[in-house]
């Protein structure tokens, strides 16, 4: 009996088949087996893994305690107790998260989750801005750990103490620190994206559009740099430079043809030349849009280039514009609603001079 509820737990834990119904059926077969199979059972420690993942923490906590009640010194004790802190740290019982995972940290410091409880405990009085006292439970993580990866998430855990503890004067030079001392970390090109964001967020936008240019020429093999094209474009459009957008959205769409911030782009630049009232600029980006553009997805471009004609008062080239959606729409309710709009600009259309009239002085530019 006792194989067969183990094998069960590992079998839901290992397909992924979690859900309220498993959870009852195997509380009500723990409840069977706990009749009939000593009370330190392998099931204690599984059923406590399926809540833990399932974010029940009451119920883990209850399962743990019991499995290491009866095995101090099991082969699961350490992340027993790790998991037993983490759920505490999950209801907010901070105290009792604590003393569990220094207890764990104490009993198996050269086991993994013994380790990572220091890690934890760090994580915790960051969390309630205690900075000095992360910043010793993270050391002494360093010192027992020989994991690189999470190492240097504990460095960087250390660089931000150090802001908070008011040994930088700056956010930027938590990043700055960081990259300067661990330059070889996996985590470097990630923190470069964050440092160019931040000079973004705070308007200095020379120095992130410096940041954003560096990134793309030291990791030019990434394939996350479409978001930084993307930015970079929403830099330059910051602060006028609407050619240097222009091309920065040009080399997103040929280096990275399938990211989802292409229409996004485009329309951020389109928006910025309608602003500075460049409404020839707008117009011309948007048709050598379309004619790279897939015929069944040009619609996209063409709503907006109505937008920009409904702004110039084009009341003809509105109506040239909806038949040439109308005809490339293939869903029967945008195609219908489209033509209720096409009826509302035929009406609308006057005399030549009259449409023409609001762009006679930007076409003479």
């Amino acid at each position: 009996m006792k194989y067969i509820v183990c094998t069960l737990v590992c079998l839901l834990i290992v397909s992924n088949l979690i859900t309220e119904e498993s959870i009852s059926s195997l509380d009500s077969l723990l409840q069977f087996s706990n009749a009939t199979i000593p009370s330190d059972s392998l099931t204690h420690f599984f059923s406590g893994k399926l809540y833990f993942d399932n974010e029940l923490y009451p119920q883990t906590i209850e399962r743990m305690s019991s499995y290491i009640q009866h095995n101090p010194k099991g082969l699961f004790a350490s992340e027993a107790l790790y998991l037993i802190g983490k759920s505490y740290a999950a209801i907010d019982s901070l105290d009792k998260a604590i003393a569990t995972l220094e207890r764990n940290g104490e009993l198996f410091t050269e086991e993994e989750f013994g380790k990572l409880s220091f890690f934890e405990i760090g994580n915790i009085y960051y969390q309630i801005e205690s900075y000095d006292k992360a910043k010793l439970y993270y050391t002494h993580f360093i010192y027992f750990n020989s994991d690189q990866t999470i190492k240097d998430k504990a460095f960087l855990k250390i660089e931000k103490c150090n802001y908070y503890l008011g040994l930088y004067k700056s956010p930027i030079d938590i990043y700055e620190q960081f990259i300067k001392k661990y330059p070889l970390s996996p985590l470097v090109p990630e923190l470069k994206v964050e440092l160019a964001n931040y000079y973004f967020s705070v308007q200095n936008y020379t120095e992130a559009i410096q940041e954003y240019k560096n990134i793309i020429e030291d990791f030019s093999e990434c394939t996350w740099l479409d978001s930084v094209y993307f930015n970079l474009s929403k830099a330059y459009i910051k602060i006028g430079e609407w050619d240097m957008s222009a091309q920065t959205i040009h080399q997103l769409i040929t280096r990275h043809p399938q990211s989802t911030h292409i229409p996004d782009a485009y329309r951020m630049l389109i928006d910025g030349f309608v602003s500075e009232k460049k409404f020839l600029s707008a117009i011309d980006t948007l048709n050598a849009i379309i004619e790279k553009t897939p015929v069944e997805k040009r619609n996209t471009y063409y709503e907006i280039l109505t937008h920009i004609y409904e702004e110039l008062g084009l009341n003809q080239e509105l109506v040239y514009i909806y038949q040439i959606m109308i005809q490339q729409e293939t869903d029967a309710e945008k195609a219908a609603l489209l033509r209720l709009k096409l009826e509302t600009i035929k009406k609308r259309t006057g005399k030549d001079e009259d449409s023409l009239k609001v762009i006679n002085h930007e076409l003479k530019r």
